[in-house]
């Protein structure tokens, strides 16, 4: 066995026919409902939303709802990312509350996506593309020491679909569902 490294990424999914981006999440029943807004307009620049004469913090929910339905590419972690760098202004009790939500929300959205991928990832339409080639490949000449994988999907799943029978030893390095 080799020392070399092979690093899969999400093309990898999606070259097997697998519907994970975040849109196909975001698009699909298991994406959170946000709850209604009470909220007149919205300053999406500011992060701040007014609600009669007073501001108030934009809830995580109603940002990502605005953000998910753009014709561009849509970064799940990305748009958590800018999120979590708006300057919120908290407004006394208020906060915790606020806080307590985005939590709650959060939390939702992470046991939706994990409940996605797990429903996705044996939805294979592609036996013979390229993806599955190349792990065949891999596991058979035994050429790479290290697998590392950056999507959420169960690959030692994805190979028994794809007709491979051997155990894959790999590394998820944002996590797996299995393991919330």
């Amino acid at each position: 066995m080799e020392n070399n490294v092979f690093i899969i990424g999400n093309g990898f999914d999606l070259d097997l026919g697998l519907p994970t981006k975040y849109s196909d999440f975001a698009k699909s029943s298991f994406w959170p409902k946000a709850s209604p807004r009470t909220t007149s307009k919205i300053n999406t620049g500011s992060g701040i939303v007014y609600v009669g004469h007073s501001t108030h913090p934009i809830l995580l929910e109603h940002y990502l709802e605005g953000k998910k339905n753009l014709e561009s590419w849509f970064d799940l972690e990305n748009e958590l990312l800018l999120y979590s760098q708006v300057e919120n202004k908290r407004n006394g009790k208020e906060s915790d509350s606020f806080i307590e939500k985005n939590n709650a929300y959060f939390t939702m959205l992470q046991n939706a996506l994990c409940e996605y991928i797990i429903s996705v990832e044996d939805k294979i339409s592609k036996n013979d593309c390229f993806a599955g080639k190349v792990l065949k490949s891999i596991i058979y000449n035994d050429y790479f020491g290290q697998i590392y994988s950056f999507n959420y999907t169960n690959l030692n799943a994805i190979a028994q679909k794809l007709g491979i029978h051997n155990n894959i030893n790999y590394t998820h390095l944002h996590g797996k569902v299995a393991d919330r």
